[in-house]
């Protein structure tokens, strides 16, 4: 027996022109990709991205109020007509307008996941004014299940909320290239700021084997200026990928370097995977629930230059070391596919509609 109708109202960032691709919109793409390949399940879209590269400070500030209110808008017109909504959002943004989404759909009584990104939520609401975490604790919430992104998410919020885990997910095609013997070519694939360790990574690269070589990828931001990486004579800048050539660049290289110093489940790290890159990263506390060192990847000290030189060395002079993480890599990836996480919102969506009708 196939499974009864269900619609889901989804409110979450998708990708448009001229914007920073981040690994928000990327992950909320993929998955109204694979929720749209599920039977019986109908979805609205309610874009929340608000456009915001390259303008002034006022134009940003005017612009995320507008966004605000035409979400807000488009939430009370549609939220009477579906089952179950479904908000995917920043820890920031969720601790500022949290409250007013959960009143919403309460008024009209309809079941409200939200969907946070990220590893940073419990810092995000630690640091509000204690009038905020009072309104939080006593309205968003208690929204019907908080989907998070870690485990310690999850064990944070479980003993007085509604929590799952929710980790961020990737669909990698097949890999099209045959796999390489040994690993001479590293790649930096994210956002270029300072905090996703870049500074160190390139003062590190020139005391790389010098068969190594380090290609950057990513939109350049305010805090970082991209004129630093060709002052390195192994590193290129191959400037912003857009999500359709992520899959090709991973083939190109042999492991991923993201030594970052804050950090949820990184997108591209579950992309590496899923292409047979091992990774080269800091053991942060979401990272350490997703790469195991030594058997997908390699820590190193945060903000720490020899540690990484050493972890280069270390991947690049041992053949045997290198295949056997892309093994390990290979076999993390296959965990996270979101067409998998597609089918769980699925059933935890039809789970709640059931309970309420």
């Amino acid at each position: 027996m196939s499974a009864p109708g269900l619609h889901i109202l989804l409110l979450g960032p998708r990708v448009i022109h001229d914007d920073v691709v981040g690994g928000t919109k990327v992950s909320f793409e993929r998955l109204l990709e694979d929720l749209q390949r599920r039977d019986n399940l109908t979805l609205s879209v309610v874009n929340t991205s608000r456009g915001l590269r390259s303008r002034g400070r006022c134009m940003r500030v005017w612009l995320t109020a507008t966004t605000f209110a035409r979400v807000l808008a488009s939430l009370w017109r549609r939220a009477a007509s579906v089952d179950v909504v479904v908000w995917n959002v920043s820890p920031r943004g969720a601790v500022l307008s949290g409250a007013v989404v959960w009143a919403l759909c309460r008024l009209h009584q309809r079941p409200l996941f939200i969907r946070v990104f990220g590893g940073s939520f419990g810092d995000e609401l630690e640091s509000a004014p204690s009038l905020v975490r009072f309104i939080a604790a006593r309205t968003f919430l208690r929204a019907d299940l908080l989907l998070l992104e870690t485990n310690q998410l999850v064990n944070d919020f479980g003993a007085n909320f509604a929590t799952a885990w929710f980790p961020n997910t990737r669909q990698m095609p097949p890999r099209e290239q045959p796999y390489r013997d040994t690993c001479r070519r590293l790649l930096f694939l994210s956002q270029l700021r300072p905090e996703k360790g870049l500074p160190e990574l390139l003062e590190a690269a020139p005391r790389f084997p010098a068969s190594v070589t380090l290609s950057v990828f990513g939109p350049a931001m305010r805090s970082f200026d991209p004129r630093a990486i060709d002052a390195v004579p192994n590193a290129t800048y191959g400037g912003s990928v857009p999500p359709g050539r992520v899959a090709a660049i991973l083939e190109a290289h042999d492991a991923l370097v993201l030594p970052s110093r804050n950090e949820g489940y990184p997108g591209v790290i579950i992309e590496a995977f899923q292409m047979g890159l091992p990774v080269i990263v800091t053991p942060l506390a979401p990272i350490r629930e997703l790469v195991t060192d030594g058997e997908d990847g390699l820590y190193v000290t945060m903000a720490s230059v020899n540690s990484l030189v050493k972890a280069v060395v270390r991947i690049a002079g041992d053949d045997q070391l290198f295949r056997r993480l892309r093994a390990g890599a290979l076999a993390t990836g296959e965990r996270f596919r979101s067409d998998r996480a597609a089918a769980r919102l699925d059933d935890l969506c039809r789970q709640v509609s059931t309970s309420m009708s």
